[in-house]
């Protein structure tokens, strides 16, 4: 659990000069918001939390005991809601909108599917 807030904390940080950056446009914004759901982001993100804070739980039987205000705990503050438009400003920094639609389809493909899956 400690390691996925870390590394949520190296990804944010790794992602420092983007946001030095100008503001991407709303049509980039978009075009990140399509991608993301192509690529399955939303239950990747979910299911990511949810096995490492598991695997925590089991590899420290007494943190157990505080499984469900960790459980509280992502659910108020490390949701998809909350990290959903860092994800998004990150990718529409990076991308030209086009290359974000370009993205987009490919993750809408069989092989875009599997290739989400398993990153």
């Amino acid at each position: 659990m400690f390691r996925t807030l870390a590394a949520v904390a190296c990804a944010l940080a790794l992602a420092g000069p983007a946001f030095a950056q100008s503001q991407p446009s709303t049509e980039q914004r978009q075009a990140a918001d399509e991608l993301m759901t192509a690529m399955n982001m939303q239950t990747v993100f979910e299911r990511t939390i949810s096995l490492t804070m598991e695997q925590q739980l089991a590899n420290d039987p007494d943190m157990r005991a505080l499984a469900p205000q960790l459980r509280q705990f992502f659910k108020e503050n490390l949701n998809w809601e909350a990290v959903r438009g860092d994800f998004r400003d990150i990718y529409a920094r990076r991308f030209t909108a086009a290359e974000l639609r370009e993205l987009a389809a490919f993750y809408r493909t069989p092989v875009g599917q599997k290739a989400a899956r398993l990153t």
